[in-house]
């Protein structure tokens, strides 16, 4: 069994988990501000448990860290992105990326809705939603996109036609502006990534697959972003200079 150590910060909660000896140690908590504070609390808190972290043969047990890179809140992004890459080099272990809207999607595996494709939609304001199609079986059908409402449905009519279904699930906070449409809303829906989910997930991958990821992603991890930050620098142009 690998020994892994992930966490999540990328929307409205602060996530990590520890796979070790057999079982997950995790800790969640909500909140929409405040992950930067929150996460090295919490990822002593796991290690403590393992009695990781004042042992330097102990943590030379870890096998891969693994951090969700987006798409979300710009803070949040690189917020986990940046803790784990310090630990990646202070404890020369591979940082795996893992994104966003694909671990929001594990989180159907407390349901039995596997039986219709998934969209995974993530409210980003200003008609935009964090979008990601995946097939019922879990393979991504899209890519990670920023996609208006119109360019959503027309999206989900293109597959609905080409996979011959009748209705999608719907997950994410981005939900709530398609209740008007033949979604179907995903019962076990959370509207954020969990790191103990994307564990367990990860504990099943086999050497290969680790290695397929790690030689495909960019070094260092980069975080996804869809579109430019909401905040803009003011225009000097506006204010007047002193002489």
């Amino acid at each position: 069994m690998n020994v892994i150590l992930a966490c999540d910060t990328t929307q409205a909660a602060c996530s990590v988990a520890l796979a070790y000896k057999g079982g997950i140690i995790s800790r969640l908590q909500s909140m929409t501000k405040g992950h930067a504070e929150a996460l090295m609390p919490l990822l002593e808190e796991v290690l403590d448990e393992a009695q990781i972290k004042a042992s330097p043969t102990k943590r030379s047990e870890i096998d891969y860290l693994l951090v969700t890179n987006g798409p979300g809140s710009f803070t949040g992004v690189r917020v986990g992105l940046s803790a784990m890459a310090g630990l990646a080099l202070a404890w020369d272990k591979p940082l795996v990326p893992y994104g966003t809207l694909a671990a929001m999607m594990l989180n159907r595996t407390f349901s039995n809705e596997t039986d219709r494709p998934m969209i995974v939609a993530v409210d980003a304001r200003r008609d935009t939603f964090y979008t990601q199609f995946f097939h019922q079986t879990g393979t991504a059908l899209t890519p990670p996109q920023a996609l208006s409402a119109t360019q959503l449905l027309k999206t989900a009519q293109h597959y609905q036609s080409t996979l011959d279904i009748d209705k999608f699930y719907i997950m994410g906070t981005g939900k709530a502006a398609f209740a008007a449409c033949d979604f179907l809303v995903a019962s076990h829906s959370v509207d954020y990534p969990q790191a103990e989910i994307v564990v367990r997930h990860a504990l099943a991958w086999q050497p290969s697959v680790w290695q397929a990821i790690i030689e495909s992603a960019p070094a260092p991890v980069a975080p996804l972003y869809l579109r430019p930050p909401d905040a803009t620098l003011p225009d000097k142009s506006k204010y007047p200079r002193l002489a």
